[in-house]
């Protein structure tokens, strides 16, 4: 097994050996559940705005879901998505954002 491919386990059952999900998930990082457990919500990238996905378990299929940015968009640098609930309707998110001031000086000799 690679170091980031998924596998499903049935805790119930006491299952030794995984389900592998078809896909490449290297990239992925799992924000929640969807309530049927069919489906995960995942990040991609570190792009921004975050870009949401589902991921359908059985299939591998990707579905986009929603982008993730503050409404201020000036200076965001990178988007950190917490947890997805609620079948991603609710979700928690942080941001970094640099603001530079620019200050023009005229009249000053130079030496």
């Amino acid at each position: 097994m690679g170091e980031r491919e998924w596998q499903l386990f049935d805790a119930t059952r006491g299952q030794d050996q995984g389900r592998p999900v078809p896909g490449n998930h290297a990239d992925d990082d799992v924000l929640g559940w969807s309530r049927d457990n069919r489906f995960v919500f995942v990040r991609a990238s570190s792009a921004v705005p975050a870009q949401i996905e589902r991921v359908d378990l059985t299939t591998g299929a990707r579905t986009h879901l929603r982008e993730i940015m503050p409404p201020d968009r000036t200076g965001v640098m990178f988007v950190a998505v917490g947890r997805m609930v609620n079948d991603g309707q609710a979700y928690s998110y942080a941001y970094w954002r640099q603001e530079t001031e620019a200050i023009v000086v005229s009249g000053v000799p130079m030496h």
